[in-house]
């Protein structure tokens, strides 16, 4: 995805769309292109922000640093929910350092997912849903039982 027109958008609508319901805090976080950067809510508890451009941040990765620092103190908070355990799904290594290091003392769990391991996760995820929309429509019914009832209904109505 990520050599797609519009990449983030598409990813935050799949991301929404697998944590409907589930209640979890996910926090998605893009390199920006200005110098003020952008927070919104898309919904489904999930947030998307575009890190600023200017002397303190040079990618996303200082926002995700900073996020991680600021859900393991709670006087950083800001009104972040401190959190028990966090998830950062990344490839990069340098980054993988930093917030390892923003971690040691915090005795909370960390956890790291490889990016291919996620999108992985995420095509999985997709495909099952995609089949159960297909098998039930929604509805509990199979794409034949639909068109059974479709026919007697146009019988009914002739």
């Amino acid at each position: 995805m990520l050599g797609e027109e519009d990449f983030d958008l598409k990813l935050v609508g799949i991301i929404r769309r697998l944590n409907r319901g589930k209640g979890r805090l996910i926090v998605l976080v893009f390199d920006g292109a200005d110098a003020y950067g952008d927070k919104r809510e898309a919904g489904d508890n999930v947030t998307v922000i575009y890190s600023p451009k200017d002397k303190f941040y040079r990618s996303a990765d200082d926002k995700i640093v900073e996020l991680v620092k600021r859900s393991i103190d709670k006087d950083l908070n800001f009104g972040y929910p401190v959190l028990s355990s966090l998830s950062i799904v990344t490839d990069d290594r340098e980054l993988i350092k930093r917030v390892e290091k923003a971690f040691e003392e915090s005795r909370r769990k960390l956890v790291i997912i490889s990016a291919a391991g996620f999108a992985e996760k995420l095509r999985q995820k997709r495909k099952a849903e995609d089949e159960t929309d297909i098998k039930d429509n929604n509805r509990g019914l199979d794409n034949a039982e639909i068109n059974n009832i479709n026919r007697e209904l146009l019988d009914l109505w002739k």
